[in-house]
């Protein structure tokens, strides 16, 4: 099994979003995600949470792609004046790249706008509309979760820091039938994509090298669950998780 790095290849991962002062608070953050379309990476959700003092905007940002597999996300900073949003998302996430955004605002309610990469090889832009919403707590979830390539269900359990739509922290997993599938603090970050659904970005730990995994879950209640695929690896894994 291999490891992939994202767009932009290596760098410093960092375990919180560095433009954010503190975790989660909905009480003065404002949300909007929606559709996004990529150049690179195709069809997906962005998401993007920020503050506003003055015209300074502070908060997070984040991507996941389902065409083909990837997530990426953050802090933001920029300017928000006569309805335009402009700034740029710094990537938290394995090295990604990071992104010069620009949207107009149809009022409180939805924005629609561009972005481009930067700092990375790829030559990448996208277009995206988004509407507003109400950003769900979120957080530390255990269970049970399926893997195509181990015959029998093991449990996993997710801890992550919240930061507006922004999440980072540490899973581990274990596989009774098949131990070499087990992993105990690995990297973990996450992106909140609506009121009712979140992904995760899953990165093994150095010492039980793997391939990255995509899961896409509904929230409901105090329950996550969805499904998982690898993401860009020669072995086709996927499964279902219940959190």
């Amino acid at each position: 099994m291999v490891v992939l790095a994202g767009c932009g290849g290596g760098g410093t991962v960092s375990t919180t979003p560095t433009a954010v002062a503190t975790p989660y608070s909905s009480a003065n953050a404002v949300a909007f995600a929606g559709p996004v379309t990529d150049s690179v990476l195709g069809s997906g959700t962005f998401t993007i949470a920020y503050t506003q003092s003055g015209s300074t905007v502070n908060g997070t940002w984040g991507m996941v792609y389902t065409t083909s597999e990837w997530l990426n996300g953050g802090s933001f900073t920029g300017t928000l004046a006569a309805g335009t949003l402009s700034g740029t998302a710094v990537s938290d996430t394995d090295g990604e790249c990071n992104l010069t955004v620009s949207a107009t605002l149809g009022g409180t309610t939805s924005m629609s706008g561009s972005y481009v990469a930067t700092g990375c090889s790829d030559t990448d832009t996208a277009t995206f509309t988004a509407t507003a919403f109400t950003i769900p707590t979120v957080g530390t979830y255990s269970g049970t979760v399926t893997n195509s390539l181990v015959p029998a269900g093991g449990t996993m359990s997710l801890t992550l820091t919240q930061y507006n739509v922004y999440l980072t922290g540490s899973y581990s997993d274990a596989f009774a039938t098949a131990p070499g599938y087990n992993n105990s603090n690995g990297l973990a970050y996450g992106i909140v994509t609506g009121p009712s659904s979140i992904s995760y970005y899953l990165l093994t730990p150095s010492t039980n090298p793997g391939c990255p995994l995509i899961l896409n879950g509904t929230l409901s209640g105090g329950v996550v669950a969805g499904s998982y695929v690898s993401q860009a690896c020669t072995l086709n894994e996927t499964g279902t998780f219940n959190l």
